[in-house]
């Protein structure tokens, strides 16, 4: 009754606060040439969520579109939390993620030993 559209509502609602938040910052990704496959897989994995929820709004909650949608959520998740990790490492600039400096070259003319 009044409690399930409650929650229908709240989804909704939620759905289109994230899609705004998550929408802006793929597009803001994919206008940056390092991290475009970034905004491409935030961008598509977004799409196909929205699609997904709009289908079971639409054909009245099928068992397969609903699982499915549920596993939409949890690779949406999976794309934010790599792409978290990446920014927080670097990698999404294509810079290494390891901080360990790269070993310094000799000098040209040299054999390693300073002369």
């Amino acid at each position: 009754g009044t409690a399930l559209v409650a929650i229908q509502w709240s989804h909704r609602i939620g759905a289109l606060v994230v899609a705004a938040i998550a929408g802006t910052l793929a597009w803001r990704l994919w206008r940056s040439t390092a991290r475009r496959p970034w905004g491409i897989w935030l961008g598509l994995s977004l799409t196909a969520q929205i699609a997904l929820g709009i289908a079971n709004v639409l054909l009245f909650l099928p068992l397969h579109l609903a699982v499915a949608h549920n596993l939409g959520a949890a690779v949406l998740l999976a794309v934010v939390l790599a792409l978290n990790i990446a920014l927080a490492t670097g990698e999404a600039d294509g810079i290494p993620a390891s901080n360990t400096p790269a070993p310094a070259r000799p000098a040209a003319g040299t054999r390693g030993n300073g002369r």
